[in-house]
């Protein structure tokens, strides 16, 4: 039968020191590690790894993440004003189907925020 009673006071601040009470048929030291059985860490690591393989979305999500990490872009007038920069770039480029396309929505991007800002000023008074 172990011994359970605590040593002394200082038993909390010291640790513990000595095993009492060890059987008989139990080793004296620990087994060689060549004898052990592989840990469970390397089955982990290779969960870890399957599950952290890309997925379809994942590689859509980041094709489709900006490139430009430029975050005075998410204050609106510096957004209106690169707006207009890349309409002003599109119309000196050669016409084409796409590129009139892409003018169009811009355009009606800039009436869609001009409106907004005559709803948003007619607001204030009130």
């Amino acid at each position: 039968m172990p011994d359970l009673r605590l040593p002394g006071k200082d038993f909390f601040t010291r640790g513990i020191d000595r095993i009492v009470g060890q059987s008989a048929d139990l080793p004296a030291s620990l087994p060689d590690r060549s004898t052990l059985p592989p840990t469970e860490h390397v089955a982990r690591s290779s969960l870890d790894l399957v599950l952290a393989a890309s997925r379809f979305e994942d590689t859509i999500d980041q094709a489709l993440r900006p490139l430009n990490h430029d975050r005075d872009l998410l204050r609106p007038g510096e957004f209106g004003r690169a707006l207009a920069g890349a309409r002003s770039l599109l119309l000196k480029q050669p016409a084409s189907q796409v590129l009139d396309r892409a003018i169009e929505l811009l355009d009606e991007e800039q009436v869609l925020r001009d409106l907004a800002h005559h709803y948003r000023s007619a607001l204030y008074p009130a």
